[in-house]
């Protein structure tokens, strides 16, 4: 699968910020579902999502990829993940994010 500018901006701000990750991570043991970033250590179970082209009808927003995409987030959460998802627009949102829930009891 091609990567996206945004997952770039996405692993660069992560980096940046000092978070240690794991990219295209398989989190579930029978489907091939990944999530874009998951945070180290993985027991923690925080996953990052980035989802592009949102205004073109991308797949992420249209159709059965639509409903696909919130069957792999809400098994992923019955599973016990927190899945933070994130539009081109709102990648700069994900720092502050993670530093809340550094602040709360998680």
């Amino acid at each position: 699968m091609k990567e996206s500018i945004y997952q770039k901006q996405m692993r660069q701000l992560l980096k940046n910020a000092g978070y240690d990750f794991i990219e295209e991570f398989r989190f579930h043991p029978t489907r091939k579902w990944r999530f874009d970033f998951v945070l180290k250590p993985v027991k923690t179970k925080i996953a990052i999502e980035v989802n592009g082209s949102i205004w073109q009808k991308g797949k992420h927003t249209f159709g059965k990829q639509y409903e696909a995409d919130l069957e792999k987030i809400n098994t992923a959460q019955l599973l016990g993940w927190l899945v933070f998802q994130y539009t081109p627009d709102t990648l700069p949102n994900v720092i502050k994010d993670l530093n809340t829930l550094k602040t709360t009891e998680y």
